[in-house]
């Protein structure tokens, strides 16, 4: 797993206390990125002590849940593989990547190019994804959506 600007960054929110997220926009999120190339966005859920990560290592892309409000510190408390960057996008030159967020600031969801790929729900501590990789671990549980529609069905739905 990629972990590097993740635990980078949860060292970085841990040093500062639970009022700061560093760089982190709150709310909903859109920037343009390469895929297969170094890069990362996150978001800070408006209303509850949780923060989304997207990274890109060069290779793969996953997607991170973290609970910002842990009385250590950041920590991650879920991951999700989102794409393997040669398998899926060859030579695209750009990706829209979006992280959106539930009204009630509980569930995040990661939105790459339109579509609806992962979703953390922080309270059901469910993590959903078309492929279901990795297996979870930590009290979470994971949903294969197999589809994108199911995917987003997830995300409004209510809380589990």
């Amino acid at each position: 797993m990629v972990l590097a600007y993740v635990r980078n960054h949860a060292r970085k929110v841990s040093d500062v206390g639970q009022t700061e997220t560093m760089t982190a926009s709150i709310g909903d999120t859109e920037t343009r990125l390469r895929p297969g190339h170094h890069d990362a966005v996150e978001s800070r859920s408006p209303s509850q002590p949780f923060l989304t990560v997207f990274e890109d290592d060069g290779e793969t892309g996953y997607v991170y849940a973290l609970d910002i409000g842990h009385e250590r510190g950041a920590k991650i408390v879920d991951a999700l593989q989102v794409y393997v960057a040669k398998e899926e996008f060859g030579d695209v030159d750009e990706s829209i990547v979006r992280i959106r967020w539930s009204p009630d600031g509980t569930k995040s969801g990661l939105e790459l190019d339109g579509e609806l790929r992962a979703v953390f729900d922080f309270v059901g501590r469910i993590g959903c994804s078309i492929s279901g990789f990795p297996p979870t671990g930590g009290g979470w549980r994971r949903i294969v959506g197999r589809s994108v529609g199911k995917v987003a069905e997830f995300f409004a739905a209510k809380a589990v």
